[in-house]
Formats: structure tokens, C-alpha cells, sequence
């Protein structure tokens, strides 16, 4: 037996693998790290109060989100040439998480369902954070807590993010002084309704190369002021529809007798209802809308969160395993989130600084916009892989079902080996009464289905015809991935023991502990081994409790041609060739496997391979004995007296106990045996237990009895053969039989 990969081998691979993690472990989002302006700006944020928190559950999962701190640069001034990313204000913005596995498989998403509309957390607006004097807050982060643990499944969680409540069909500009009245211009104030310019749409497009800036009214459009020309916010909420819009091309007039001429520019002016609020904020502006800060935006069709769609916006981060209260004896082993906090300080929208001149001034206004920028005109948001939410999702185990992928086609470029698409319903339905699949294995063109009482097979792409009795009869070939289950004769499972299972040259070999039985399967069907002569010790063994509920290891020693089962401490094998349970061992292994003609086991995390040198009685690094155990009776009705043992051996033997029925006893030491013509041959010495004999070995009573039992044992390490053992005994002259 052989170490080929050990326990510091495997520390070594843990430390490598926590000295990457710790290495790279930065605590943030890609969005905090691939905006090296935003990281910059980050570092001067003013932290102010929280100025909201939703939080919420979902089954066992909870989280909480928080807006926490608006800013920008500590200065006066504001850097007037870039776009700064931040979260869109006035508007819910939904959140969620979803947890993966070590395969890469991910869960439906796990959302809020408390605070907010439903599932998401509110960024407040420009004029909603207070302190409006100040440029401070104009950039919004959120901070995240995950306050709830993990699923017991999950190894990595992940963020997603659905967007803003409003959408991005947005623009947040300044109004234009309204023309004086000509041709179909309506009047800037009527009874009913105010009429606002967005001429300097146009003309900050004419004065800025390339801009793209622009908006076209559709019903249900709405428009909500928000700054003053002062740059101070308006604290009231003025949120009011769009009524209508209207372009006005411009007109040129003649003004004098020689040709000269005028041009009156061309307006687009909207129609809003008129609002008292509205106009307590057109006299704060001075009589004027002229300047006033407005955001025009449309209604976003409100959905579910079960109907919308979110976009992963974070690297897989790690789950952690802990322990705690190792010390007090009873350990208590926990998952937990590696990053319960963070922040997400990379929004879906950007801060924009723009400027419009006229003839005296030029203006400067900042606010929101959807795009980066001005000149290509982008509504692009970076986002990962697509998922979503269902309020109805819940844990099912179909314990008797079989799932199966998509096709690999060879010769193709086609493979669907990672594909299990559920709209093709990849599965099939076994019957349940049978308990839990525990094993599946594929021969020829036919999965086995190891049940917990029921051994099945599935024809793989084939038909089969069933017969009233159960039997299948093969007839064709089939679309269908699976046929229906055709069951081996014999009411036997694998129990919960699929660790039992071994296969060589097309026999299959496990134990059914519930029914007490060691079986192979093979062309011929189950056959129990078990009843080779030990279906009485099996059917004590098994049937244990402590043994069922279990581990029953199990593997196939192609050099030796056994089956090797391991319970409860206890390691024996089945010759094939021979038909019979032919030896114990004295190893224990955690598990075992054969590798082409290798067999392999795992003890304490060390690998070892078997049969590999010619150490004898050593396993995983400790020395033990060989010990062969057997009983004299020949002449089993008349009474012996047993005089001598010969072996037939290439080394001598101890043999440390022989009794009898009637309870004699004696021992021979590997001294006591001596070499003749090849043989290994001992007087057999006298019974221990005579009486009144200062010396019962030798003075002793000779063993006499019906039978002897007898155990020889050898601790070589090098290779021993034992061809038979003889005894030699007399009839006893004593017996009147």
C-alpha cells in the first residue's frame, strides 16, 4: 500500500487557494473599480444622516438596503467637464441577490418584499436631500447589508439590479424666456393652462458641437421642477402631466422699406395645467419660468417583481465556512457571507454639467441625465446575465426522477450536455414507492436505477414492450430519452447505501442492508451472495440499525478478484472466482475505488494505492498480523485426542489459541514449530487449564474433544504462503461410543 497524495499535500492546496483569495479580495463591486473617476470621487464624499432604509425578507433570506451618504468634491467648485456616475433621484431601484453552487448553478433571484414599492429602495431626489444650498449631494450611493445566512448549498452569491422606477426616457433642463406673443404662439399663461419654451434645447444643441440632446412628447409624459435660476432647490414636489407640445417654426419679417428683414426663432413650447404651487415658484423666480431647472420624464410601465427582468452587476463572492464552540464539545458549523456589506457606488445614470450663453451671461446647470454623454447619445447600461424572481419558488426534491440534458451529436459542433432546458420537460418519473434513487449507472445502451428497494433498468432512445407480468421486450428504437422501468426479479434496493456499489467486467456488485443481503448483478439478474455461506452473519450484520442508517463502503480488487465491503469496522471480501467469502482485512478504509486494475482507498484524507510493493501486514502506515481460523472434526462423532499440527508453509506460524467444546485450551509459539522436508510441524501442547500441575503446558491433560478450533497467526512483512494445514489426531480410547 502506497501515500500518493496526503493530508499536507491537501493543506498545502487549501492555503494556496486562501492566500488567492486573500490577495484579491478588494471588498467591492466592479462598478467601484472600473470608474477610477468615481473611486477618486469617493474619497471625498461628505457622509450625512441615512435618509432612508427599506428592508425586507424572503423566506429564510433577508437584506437591507440604505441611501447613506450623497456628495462630491469638499469645494466650492465642480468639475464642469466630466459625468459622474450616481443613482437615478426620484426614483425606486430594485435590488436582489442570487446564490450559486460549486458547479456555477445559480438560484432564482431572492428580492425585498417590505418597504419601497414592494422590493426596492428609494433614492430621494435633488430637491428631496435637504441642505439645497449645496452641490455636496448631487452624486447618491448605496450601501448594502445582507443580515440573514446563506443557503446551506451555496459556495458565492451575486448581485442583481433591475433599474429605476422612472426608466431613462429622461431630460432635466432649464426653461427658455418665453417669445413674445406672434402668429400661433398661445400666451405664456392662460385661465387654465401655463406654457413652457424648451427652445434652449435647441440652442444648447447649436452651441455645444455634436450635441444630440432631445425630447419628443408623447401622452402621458410628465414634468416636476426642481431648481430654481438662484440654483436653490424648490422644496415643494411639483409633478404635473404634459398636456400637449407644439413646434413653432421661426417667421421672417420685413421691417423696413429696403428689405430688411427679421427672423423670430423657432419655439417648442409645452402645455402644463396650472398649479398654485407652480406659481408660488414663478414668483420665488423672480415673475419668471425663464431658468427654472425642470426633469421631463415618462411614465415606465409599473410591473411585478416577479415580472421584472434583473442583470447581474457583481462578481461571484465568496461563502464562507465557520465553526464555533469547539471547546465546549459540541461544535456548532455555520455558512456566512465572506462580504455582508458593501457599497454600490457606480450608478445607472450620470451627473452632467452643462452651459448655455446668450448675449449678457452664461448659465451653468447640473443635473441627471441617462446617457454619458451629450454628443453619441448612449442608453446603454452595463449588465451581466439576466434572471428573475418568482414568489412561488420553493425547494422540491423529486427523489424518483431522472433529469437528462440536451444531446451531444458527434461529428457536430452541437452539445447539449450543460443544457436542461425545462421547456422540453428533461426528465423522467419513477415510481416513488420504491424510495429514492440512491445510484444511477449506464451499461451498453441502458441506465441502471438503483432505488432504495427497487433495482430498475431504462432503455436509453429505445422502446419496449411490457408484458402483464412486468417483463420488457426490446422492439425498437424511440425519440424518448427514457423507457419506463423494467425491474429486476428480487425484492432488493441498494437501502441508502449507494457507497456500497462496485463494478467490474460488467458484474455489479452492492448490499441491501435493510434486507440483509450482499448481491451481484450481472447478465443473469441478482443473485444475493450473501447466501454463499453467510447469509446468517449478513443478515445480523446489516440489518443494525447503526449499520442501515450508515455507511457500507464497497470496492473491486481487480488484482485479487474480491469485493471488498467495510461496516462498522469491519472488512471482508468476496472471492469471485471462487464463489465465497474468502478473507477478512485488516484495513478501514473511508472509501474505496478501482483505477483500471488499481485498487485505491481513501483513509483520513490520504490517498493509498493497494497491492503496490511487497510490504505485507501494513495498512495506511500501521503494522498488523495475518490470522487464519479453523476447525478440526473429521470424525465428527467420535472423540479425538489432537497430537500434532503440520503446515504446508513458506514460513512458520504462531498458533496463540486452540479450544475445544469443553472448554480446553492451549498455544504454540513460531518457536515451537520445526522445519521437515518443507513442512512446519509442532507437537500439540497440553491444556492450560489442567489442575493441580505446576506446569499445565507440559504436564498438563492432552486436548481431547469432539472438535478443536484453531487460530495461527503471522506478522512477516514479507510474503507468506499457507497451503493447507494438518492435524494429526488419534480416536481417544476413552470413549465408549
Amino acid at each position: 500500500m502506497s501515500l500518493l497524495f496526503g493530508s499536507s499535500q491537501t493543506q498545502l492546496l487549501i492555503d494556496a487557494i486562501n492566500g488567492y483569495l486573500g490577495a484579491n479580495s478588494h471588498g467591492g463591486f466592479y462598478w467601484f473599480l472600473t470608474d477610477q473617476l468615481a473611486a477618486n470621487i469617493l474619497g471625498g464624499y461628505s457622509n450625512v444622516g441615512n435618509t432612508g432604509e427599506t428592508a425586507g425578507t424572503i423566506g429564510v433570506y433577508s437584506f437591507k438596503l440604505r441611501i447613506s451618504s450623497f456628495g462630491a468634491n469638499s469645494g466650492d467648485s465642480f468639475p464642469m467637464s466630466n459625468s459622474f456616475s450616481t443613482f437615478k433621484g426620484g426614483a425606486y431601484h430594485s435590488f436582489a441577490l442570487a446564490y450559486h453552487d460549486d458547479y456555477g448553478r445559480h438560484s432564482l433571484l431572492n428580492i425585498l418584499n417590505e418597504g419601497g414599492v414592494g422590493n426596492s429602495v428609494y433614492v430621494p431626489h435633488l430637491n428631496e436631500r435637504g441642505d439645497t444650498a449645496s452641490l455636496e449631494k448631487l452624486v447618491a450611493n448605496i450601501n448594502w447589508s445582507i443580515t440573514s445566512a446563506p443557503p446551506s448549498w451555496a459556495k458565492y452569491y451575486s448581485w442583481y439590479y433591475s433599474g429605476n422606477s422612472i426608466g431613462y426616457d429622461f431630460v432635466q433642463f432649464v426653461a427658455s424666456e418665453y417669445p413674445a406673443t406672434y402668429g400661433n404662439i398661445p400666451p405664456e399663461m392662460t385661465s387654465d393652462h401655463i406654457n413652457i419654451s424648451l427652445k434652449s434645447i435647441t440652442d444648447y444643441n447649436n452651441q455645444t458641437d455634436d450635441a444630440t440632446v432631445s425630447y419628443d412628447f408623447a401622452p402621458g409624459d410628465r414634468i416636476r421642477f426642481l431648481r430654481y435660476a438662484s440654483q436653490e432647490y424648490i422644496d415643494e414636489t411639483i409633478d404635473l402631466p404634459i398636456i400637449k407640445a407644439q413646434d413653432f417654426p421661426g417667421e421672417t419679417t420685413v421691417i423696413d422699406d429696403i428689405g430688411n428683414t427679421t427672423t423670430t426663432p423657432g419655439q417648442y413650447i409645452i402645455t402644463i395645467p396650472r398649479n398654485a404651487k407652480l406659481e408660488a415658484a414663478y414668483s420665488e423666480n423672480g415673475d419668471t419660468y425663464t431658468n427654472l431647472f425642470f426633469e421631463i420624464y415618462k411614465r415606465k410601465n409599473n410591473k411585478s417583481s416577479e415580472d421584472e427582468i434583473y442583470y447581474e452587476i457583481s462578481e461571484k463572492f465568496p461563502i464562507g465556512e465557520f465553526t464555533y464552540g469547539v471547546g465546549t464539545g459540541n461544535p456548532i458549523t455555520t455558512t456566512a457571507h465572506l462580504y455582508p456589506q458593501g457599497t454600490f457606488s457606480r450608478g445607472d445614470v450620470y451627473i452632467s454639467v452643462r452651459s448655455l450663453e446668450d448675449e449678457e451671461d452664461t448659465t451653468y446647470f447640473i443635473g441627471e441625465s441617462p446617457s454619458i454623454s451629450d454628443t453619441v447619445y448612449s442608453k446603454y447600461r452595463d449588465g451581466g446575465r439576466a434572471n428573475y424572481s418568482d414568489n412561488d419558488q420553493g425547494e422540491t426534491r423529486y427523489t424518483a426522477q431522472v433529469t437528462y440534458s440536451m444531446p451531444y451529436v458527434s461529428g457536430t459542433k452541437i452539445n447539449g450536455l450543460s443544457n436542461f432546458n425545462p421547456v422540453v420537460l428533461p426528465f423522467k418519473e419513477y415510481d416513488r414507492s420504491n424510495g429514492p434513487i440512491q445510484k444511477l449507472f449506464s451499461q451498453d445502451n441502458q441506465l441502471i436505477i438503483f432505488q432504495e428497494d427497487k433495482v430498475n433498468k431504462s432503455m436509453v432512445s429505445r422502446n419496449v414492450i411490457f408484458d402483464n407480468q412486468g417483463g420488457g421486450t426490446l422492439v425498437g428504437t424511440t425519440a424518448n430519452v427514457l423507457s419506463d422501468a423494467i425491474s429486476y426479479q428480487g425484492d432488493y434496493g441498494i437501502s441508502r447505501n449507494p457507497e456500497s456499489f462496485a463494478e467490474f467486467g460488467g458484474r455489479i456488485y452492492f448490499t441491501d442492508a435493510k434486507r440483509g443481503s450482499v448481491l451481484r448483478l450481472s447478465r443473469d439478474g441478482l443473485t444475493p451472495i450473501s447466501e454463499y455461506g453467510m447469509g446468517t452473519y449478513f443478515m445480523d450484520k446489516l440489518t443494525d440499525p447503526d449499520v442501515i442508517n450508515g455507511k457500507v463502503i464497497g470496492g473491486f480488487d481487480p488484482d485479487n478478484g474480491e469485493y471488498i465491503i467495510n461496516f462498522r469496522a469491519t472488512t471482508i471480501a468476496f472471492h469471485e472466482p471462487s464463489k465465497r467469502w474468502s478473507s477478512r482485512y485488516s484495513f478501514v478504509p473511508d472509501s474505496m475505488v478501482y483505477i483500471f486494475k488499481d485498487l485505491i482507498s481513501f483513509k483520513d484524507g490520504n490517498l493509498y494505492l493497494h497491492n503496490a510493493n511487497e510490504e505485507r501486514n501494513n495498512f495506511y502506515g500501521d503494522d498488523h498480523f495475518s490470522m487464519i481460523e479453523f476447525v478440526s472434526n473429521a470424525s465428527p462423532s467420535d472423540k479425538k485426542v489432537f497430537l500434532a499440527i503440520g503446515l504446508e508453509s513458506s514460513d512458520a506460524w504462531a498458533c496463540p489459541q486452540i479450544t475445544t467444546p469443553s472448554g480446553q485450551e492451549t498455544n504454540l509459539l513460531v518457536t515451537d514449530f520445526d522445519k521437515r522436508e518443507g513442512y512446519y510441524y509442532s507437537d500439540i501442547l497440553f491444556d492450560v487449564n489442567t489442575p493441580n500441575v505446576e506446569n499445565p503446558l507440559i504436564e498438563g491433560d492432552r486436548i481431547r474433544d469432539y472438535a478443536a478450533t484453531i487460530k495461527l497467526t503471522n506478522n512477516s512483512t514479507e510474503k507468506v504462503e499457507l497451503f493447507a494445514a494438518n492435524v494429526n489426531l488419534v480416536k481417544s480410547f476413552r470413549h465408549n461410543g
